[in-house]
């Protein structure tokens, strides 16, 4: 099933509405008018986005849940389980090297080139 998503820029969480009054926030959302937070609401009926004035995010207008039925994500809304509608992306920890001589990245270990043998 593909949903709406937002995915927000400041703690790298994806949230999706399950339900029609279901508002869902991500992981650094308050109400404060200066978060840096949003959140969705509608479900599949409307779409309904809150942010603060430092929020940044991006939307995903296909978001691919899986296979899970409407009415199975108003059940987890309904029934407040909270399987769904928030994800948290984990970030990429990969580290990389890049090299001045041979302009090649490494990931997670220095540049192996000759010139960088001296």
């Amino acid at each position: 099933m593909k949903v709406i998503a937002l995915k927000c820029n400041n703690c790298h969480t994806i949230i999706f509405s399950r339900a029609r009054h279901d508002m869902r926030g991500c992981s650094c959302w308050s109400a404060s008018p200066d978060n840096p937070g949003i959140a969705i609401d509608g479900g599949f009926e409307y779409c309904k986005v809150s942010h603060g004035s430092k929020s940044k995010y991006s939307v995903i207008s296909n978001y691919d849940i899986g296979e899970i039925s409407k009415e199975a994500l108003y059940h987890d809304w309904n029934m407040q389980n909270d399987n769904y509608g928030l994800i948290m992306e984990n970030e990429d920890t990969t580290r990389w090297y890049n090299c001045p001589h041979c302009d090649a990245g490494y990931p997670d270990q220095e540049c192996i080139c000759k010139e960088n043998e001296e």
